[in-house]
């Protein structure tokens, strides 16, 4: 037996003498179910919570981490039906936590998660949802269908606050659901879209699966501050490139202004990906008119320091 594993067993032991509210608060100490689960313990510790009560288990699944390592530790079920015994409120703040959902989903239990989530109220529903991994999880694993028809039952200021968070659309576009998600998107206001297409993932999303002009299309609606964020998020542009868009994406960066053109090209792939498809030349003499820019600002400052 190594040392580490000898000091999980101490730990446990030391945490089973305490009274039940300590050791809730123990176990939901970020962190903590993890350092048993690596050692084995990863039982012991769902059955120390079996026997707390409904608002301390509720606190202890609700910690970060903790429903995941219980679920990838071969605990999915027992950790799902701790869960589905809580009051709706409980079970919708636990769901709710980063990656509860994709771990149960990834572990067995997506049919029965997404049964839970669609018995609670459109406000849980969308915070739910929103998590962590929540939507690419049930995406994933065969709830595609199902987890859209819920999406699309929500009012739309709650589709934007989903759609907005990361993982979101990829889930929906990678599993068949691009054009549907599209076209939600397309529903939203300026400024709700900016705030989904700028999601590190969403242009790709939907340009890699076929919809690259009709997201371009949105793009270029954007009023310009907008569309240089969207731009600037990590791989849009090379996204955009490598889907057709290469010369009208570099197009509209030709529109910004230079402090805009330096941070999307700045983001990761957009030089290369405009480069590759087309644009070499255009987008080398664009990446020396920010430099010249940027030398231009600096001088001028260094003028303005000088002259006080």
């Amino acid at each position: 037996m190594n040392s580490d594993v000898q000091a999980a067993r101490k730990k446990f032991s030391e945490l089973e003498k305490l009274a039940p509210e300590q050791q809730a608060s123990v176990l939901a100490a970020s962190g903590f179910v993890r350092s048993l689960a690596d050692n084995g313990q990863t039982a012991q510790a769902l059955a120390l919570i079996e026997k707390l009560t409904p608002q301390q288990q509720a606190s202890v699944l609700a910690a970060q981490d903790t429903v995941w390592v219980l679920a990838y530790s071969g605990q999915a079920a027992q950790s799902f039906a701790l869960i589905e015994k809580l009051a709706p409120e409980q079970q919708a703040s636990v769901l709710a936590a980063p990656d509860t959902v994709w771990a149960q989903a990834n572990n067995g239990q997506a049919a029965q998660a997404l049964a839970l989530i669609e018995k609670l109220t459109p406000q849980q529903q969308t915070f739910v949802l929103a998590a962590h991994g929540a939507v690419r999880g049930l995406a994933n694993n065969g709830q595609i269908a199902r987890t859209f028809a819920l999406f699309e039952k929500l009012a739309p200021e709650r589709q934007a606050f989903v759609l907005a968070a990361r993982g979101v659309v990829e889930g929906l576009a990678y599993n068949g659901k691009t054009a549907q998600a599209l076209a939600l998107i397309e529903k939203l206001a300026p400024d709700q879209q900016a705030s989904v297409l700028v999601v590190p993932g969403a242009v790709e999303g939907l340009a890699y699966n076929g919809k690259t002009a009709r997201t371009f299309a949105l793009i270029e609606k954007l009023a310009p501050e907008q569309q240089a964020s969207v731009l600037a998020a990590p791989v849009a542009v090379r996204s955009l490139a490598y889907n057709g868009q290469a010369a009208q994406a570099l197009a509209l960066i030709e529109k910004l202004a230079p402090e805009q053109q330096a941070s999307v090209l700045a983001a990761p792939g957009a030089v290369r990906g405009l480069a590759d498809n087309g644009q070499r030349e255009a987008v080398e003499k664009l990446r020396r008119g920010v430099a010249q820019w940027r030398t231009r600002v600096v001088r001028e400052n260094q003028s303005s320091i000088l002259g006080r």
